[in-house]
């Protein structure tokens, strides 16, 4: 990221997460998809093909499986999502709001 900021010619492409830890660090570009530029925000970050889903890969057959479900139970739930919200993520239903029960009903 240093290469970048200290560069006025590089583009680089990074999360949101980091625009929002270190305001005025970088500069942010504007999106038009035909009607009108709009600037990146939690809310437009969503609308745009600009999100990604975080992926979290672990061992099925794990000796501590109870362990690794909770946590992903708690990633998914209430609590662990407002944890999305302080960090600068996009919340999972504001992606694919079906995507966040799907997850769900795979650990239950």
């Amino acid at each position: 990221m240093t290469a970048i900021k200290n560069n006025p010619y590089a583009i680089g492409y990074l999360g949101f997460a980091y625009v929002k830890e270190n305001p005025g660090s970088v500069g942010l570009v504007s999106l038009d998809g035909g009607s009108g530029p709009v600037e990146p925000s939690l809310s437009t970050v969503a609308d745009y093909p600009m999100a990604r889903p975080l992926h979290v890969y672990t061992d099925a057959y794990a000796d501590n499986r109870d362990v690794v479900e909770g946590y992903i139970a708690f990633c998914l739930s209430d609590e662990g999502q407002s944890v999305v919200d302080e960090v600068g993520y996009v919340r999972v239903e504001m992606v694919d709001p079906d995507l966040l029960s799907e997850q769900l009903s795979r650990i239950n």
